[in-house]
């Protein structure tokens, strides 16, 4: 069982142990029912990974990475002037994508901020989450993939399995993403109007997934505190390579969970605004709106989702 006080989570998580291992459990099971989180060896995942890297070259990385901007805009409504992309399908032949590197955050984190700095571990784990039922549906449900090109669709769908089994299939603790050449990077480059999600990645799937990760960052933006100083002093503590797998596993069920506390939408507009007024929650209020989502309370959450 995950210990966030032996692996720098910094601020306790608002529910309890039962209902932590419950999300992580629920997560790894839908995974395992659609084909992943079982032990695969090596070779194969490498295998799949040629494969794809083979059809990556018949069809193109710059056609598949616009495609993947259209297939992210389209799915969050955007029309290009909420936020601009860049986004790029990595030759691994040619180059690689350098490990994340944190400088590792000083001392303990200050006591009064422990209310942002559990907000912020939960944001995180929810933007994972999301990002990934994103490309869950993109990859295994959606028709636009296999429209383009059926290997496409097959090709995708194994390597996010193989990918999969090496995230959820794994306990978090012996995943380091700070040793990891990571398969997808995302950035937020504020130097432009509108701000420019900055993706790269090996692969079509898990570009689709830095890409709607950079959206939903953007949307949870509005949850920082305005002042600078303690913005960067919460990011330093929570937002760190280390503490990814966790947040990949524990985000898939709590994010399904809390989006059912959520107000029905009709258009995907009306659900960023939603999601956009969820992560401006104050801390409180936002920690116990997910605690109650995360226990099955939806009624209590949504109560205090209005409130």
């Amino acid at each position: 069982m995950w210990n966030p006080a032996q692996h720098n989570q910094t601020a306790p998580y608002p529910f309890d142990g039962l209902t932590h291992r419950d999300l992580i459990q629920a997560s790894q099971r839908r995974v395992t029912e659609r084909g992943g989180a079982t032990p695969m060896a090596p070779q194969t995942f490498f295998s799949h990974c040629i494969e794809l890297d083979q059809l990556q070259d018949k069809m193109g990385r710059d056609k598949l990475a616009a495609i993947a901007v259209q297939l992210v805009s389209n799915e969050f409504g955007l029309t290009g002037k909420e936020l601009a992309f860049k986004a790029r399908l990595i030759d691994p032949r040619r180059e690689r994508l350098d490990p994340i590197k944190v400088a590792p955050a000083k001392g303990a984190p200050p006591q009064e901020l422990l209310p942002e700095l559990t907000k912020r571990q939960l944001c995180n784990a929810l933007i994972q989450g999301a990002a990934h039922a994103v490309q869950y549906r993109f990859v295994y449900e959606s028709k636009e993939l296999t429209s383009l090109d059926p290997a496409l669709g097959e090709q995708s769908k194994s390597l996010m399995a193989a990918a999969d089994s090496i995230i959820f299939g794994t306990n978090p603790r012996k995943l380091n993403f700070n040793s990891l050449s990571p398969a997808g990077k995302m950035s937020l480059d504020f130097s432009t109007t509108p701000i420019t999600v900055r993706a790269e990645a090996l692969h079509f799937p898990v570009l689709v997934h830095e890409l709607a990760k950079g959206v939903l960052e953007a949307l949870a933006l509005h949850g920082l505190p305005n002042d600078s100083t303690t913005r960067q002093t919460i990011l330093n503590f929570t937002d760190r390579p280390e503490l990814e797998p966790h947040h990949m596993v524990l985000g898939g069920e709590l994010w399904r969970r809390v989006n059912a506390a959520l107000p029905e939408w009709k258009t995907p507009a009306e659900r960023n605004l939603l999601l956009q007024r969820m992560f401006s929650l104050p801390p409180a209020q936002f920690n116990q709106f997910v605690k109650e989502a995360a226990e099955g309370n939806i009624e209590a959450a949504q109560t205090r989702f209005r409130s």
